[in-house]
């Protein structure tokens, strides 16, 4: 097509209408032309008139359906009506109803089904009816698959919808065509002697050659459209079905049925398959997002390291935002589209056996008697040892209690290697949130915050995304939970809060003329100071050694300051002191303790 008269070009209204204004008012009679019929493809062919380059002709299926030789075999594909997602896999239930004949049998053949099913797992449930035969597998060709076979009918619908539209353009151009060979050949208007293009200083006759010049260019967009609309979906269908080759073939089940004998016969039955596919996987995330900007707490005084206060009053009241999200993974080859979803924490990827326990025996060790207070704590000690052995058998588990969940509406998981995220659970729970200092690992003030989960079943193993005021801090890995489960997270570190700690070299020396004892004395000086602009809970840590044994005598020194707590989270020897500290305030702790034992024992743990 001329470039001149394409509708692609923004000035070719300007241009038609600038060469059109040479054009004799005896040129007024080709209106004529816009009432003439749109020329067909055939018509525009039997006229000699090229046709334009992109045509294209209807193309037949080569995979239509195949006509059925027994009346009694029918295949389909079924609904999927549910599926259950695990930690390793998926099971999936489709639902197929089916016309049953008079005879009583039909072999039903289930197709379009994933390679990654597990052959073996086949469950069966169809009421009133039994196999007659062994089920067999097949492998189905990819062009056999009710997918590409309905893209092969939308290739043939869209085929046909092309070559009308190809018909249109033609007609469009034709027209267009013949306007331009008129106008080309225009003759002057000598006799009435008036300059060509002279009728169109007439307002009616410019207006009615102005709809006509519209209507033809207007035709031809139109039509131009509609081939580049329907070009594009054919491409689209062209990239479906690469994709569907790529994947490879399918498989096909077939199940020889009978009727029950002890059943009447019925014109429909209702069939359910569930098998597991491989290629599907669910994990969970969680979300804590640690809110200490709407509670601050108040103006008081900040406690005195020697006159502590409880360990309640040195918390603030803080929100954690708590949710929890599904990461559906799943590459079967199929769409789980809009069914009921479950993820179950079943995990089938590890095995359990019956645990069992052994004689155990205990003596007393050939080179030295312990006391009685070591004694117990070497039967303590083995107890411990015994316990954990039978816990390696079956007390371990990292998805969590076998508990599930269940989607309220339905979902759609497409296959693919995007995941699909599914929240879950979403609460917000009141949290204690202070700085944690434990000297003898790290002198950092750890942001702190305790709260406790309401959930009613127990919840899986998985990764803990941190945020601190909407903003992201880290991830940790948390192992299952169990209901109710108190929790302390850890929001990163102070930086307004400085710790210092003095660590003077033991001292050790050793006594008594008669049955010699060792003595040694250790002190620590911790000192911390606030640089935030309100007051900050601080709670710090220090380890009081416990002694097993009767000859080990541990004393604290007598110029410790007081701690408000001995027994921090009911440990044994974890002293706490808990102070609200001001603005630039700074506090001292003192800490240390003695050790004496015999001098022909040695030291362990220490």
């Amino acid at each position: 097509m001329n470039h001149f008269f394409s509708h692609r070009e923004p000035q070719s209204c300007a241009l038609l209408r600038s060469f059109l204004s040479v054009v004799p008012a005896a040129m007024l009679g080709i209106v004529f032309f816009a009432v003439l019929p749109a020329a067909s493809a055939q018509e525009v062919a039997i006229a000699g008139i090229d046709s334009p380059s992109t045509k294209s002709a209807a193309v037949k299926s080569p995979f239509a359906a195949k006509s059925v030789e027994d009346a009694d075999i029918v295949s389909m594909a079924g609904k999927i009506i549910g599926v259950t997602v695990l930690p390793d896999g998926a099971w999936v239930t489709r639902q197929l109803s089916i016309d049953w004949p008079t005879s009583g049998r039909r072999s039903v053949q289930v197709v379009d089904l994933p390679r990654s099913i597990d052959q073996d797992s086949v469950q069966l449930h169809s009421p009133g009816l039994t196999l007659s035969a062994p089920m067999q597998w097949r492998e189905m060709p990819v062009a056999e698959t009710e997918a590409y076979r309905k893209l092969d009918l939308e290739r043939e619908t869209l085929n046909k919808r092309l070559a009308k539209a190809n018909d249109d353009l033609l007609a469009a151009q034709t027209r267009m065509s013949i306007f331009k060979a008129q106008m080309a050949q225009a003759p002057s208007d000598k006799k009435h002697g008036a300059a060509i293009g002279a009728f169109l200083s007439d307002a009616r006759a410019r207006a009615q050659f102005d709809r006509l010049l519209d209507g033809i260019l207007a035709e031809h967009r139109q039509a131009q459209d509609a081939v580049d609309q329907l070009m594009k979906q054919m491409q689209a269908v062209d990239r479906a079905q690469a994709a569907l080759r790529q994947k490879g073939p399918g498989l096909a089940l077939s199940l020889p049925l009978m009727v029950d004998g002890s059943q009447k016969p019925a014109t429909g039955r209702m069939i359910t398959i569930r098998y597991r596919v491989h290629d599907a996987r669910w994990q969970p995330v969680y979300r804590a997002d640690l809110d200490t900007i709407a509670a601050r707490p108040s103006e008081k005084s900040a406690t005195t390291p020697t006159a502590p206060a409880a360990e309640e009053t040195a918390k603030v009241s803080s929100t954690i935002h708590w949710s929890l999200v599904a990461e559906v993974h799943q590459s079967t080859g199929e769409d789980w589209s809009r069914v009921p979803v479950t993820l179950s924490m079943l995990d089938t990827r590890r095995y359990y056996p019956v645990p069992t326990l052994k004689r155990w025996t205990i003596g007393f060790s050939p080179t030295s008697k312990p006391s009685p207070i070591a004694g117990a704590a070497l039967l303590r000690q083995d107890a411990e040892m015994a316990r954990k052995s039978a816990a390696s058998f079956g007390a371990v588990d990292e998805t969590g209690f076998n508990a599930e969940f269940r989607s309220a509406s339905p979902v759609s998981v497409p296959s693919g290697s995007a995941a699909t995220v599914i929240p879950l659970l979403h609460r917000n729970y009141p949290a204690d949130a202070m700085d944690l200092i434990t000297p003898e690992i790290s002198p950092l003030a750890i942001l702190t915050a305790r709260f406790t989960l309401d959930n009613a079943t127990p919840l899986p193993a998985g990764e803990w995304q941190l945020f601190l005021n909407g903003a992201q801090i880290g991830r940790v890995h948390q192992s299952a939970l169990a209901p109710k489960k108190a929790l302390s997270l850890g929001f990163g570190v102070d930086q307004r809060i400085v710790v210092t700690v003095d660590s003077p070299a033991d001292q050790r020396d050793e006594n008594g003329l008669i049955g010699k004892a060792q003595q040694l004395v250790r002190r620590r000086v911790v000192t911390v100071q606030s640089q935030h602009e309100q007051p900050v809970p601080v709670t710090v840590l220090m380890n009081l050694p416990v002694s097993e044994d009767a000859n080990l005598a541990v004393d604290p020194l007598a110029d410790n300051t007081p701690p408000g707590n001995k027994q921090y989270d009911g440990q044994d020897g974890v002293w706490a002191w808990s102070n609200q500290i001001k603005p630039g305030q700074k506090i001292t702790i003192n800490f240390g303790f003695r050790l004496r034992w015999p001098a022909d024992k040695r030291l362990y743990g220490f």
